[in-house]
C-alpha cells in the first residue's frame, strides 16, 4: 500500500498545486493505509461515544481530517505559485 502511495505522490509531484497541497495528500493516502493496516492486527480496545476503536485508529482519522481540511484550505484559497525552483 504505501508503494501504490508513493507512486500517485510521484506522478503528482511536478503538477503546478498550490504549496502544501502534495503533503496533505500524503496526510489522506498514509491515514487510509493506517487505518486499513490496523484492520488486521490486534491492539488495545477504547470505547468512546459507543464506538469501539484503537488509538492508532484515532491517530488514523485525525490524518485524514488533517489532510482533507488542508485540501479544502489550499484548494479554496487563490493560487500563489511556490517559490521553489523547478527542475527543466
Amino acid at each position: 500500500m504505501a508503494l501504490m502511495a508513493f507512486a500517485v505522490l510521484w506522478r503528482l509531484r511536478k503538477h503546478a498545486f498550490h504549496a502544501g497541497w502534495l503533503i496533505a495528500l500524503y496526510l489522506v493516502l498514509s491515514g487510509v493505509e493506517r487505518l486499513l493496516i490496523e484492520q488486521i492486527r490486534v491492539n488495545a480496545v477504547y470505547t468512546i461515544f459507543a464506538l469501539h476503536i484503537t488509538q492508532a485508529e484515532i491517530i488514523s482519522a485525525a490524518l485524514i481530517a488533517l489532510g482533507l481540511a488542508a485540501l479544502v484550505w489550499l484548494t479554496a484559497r487563490p493560487h500563489q505559485p511556490s517559490e521553489w525552483p523547478t527542475a527543466a
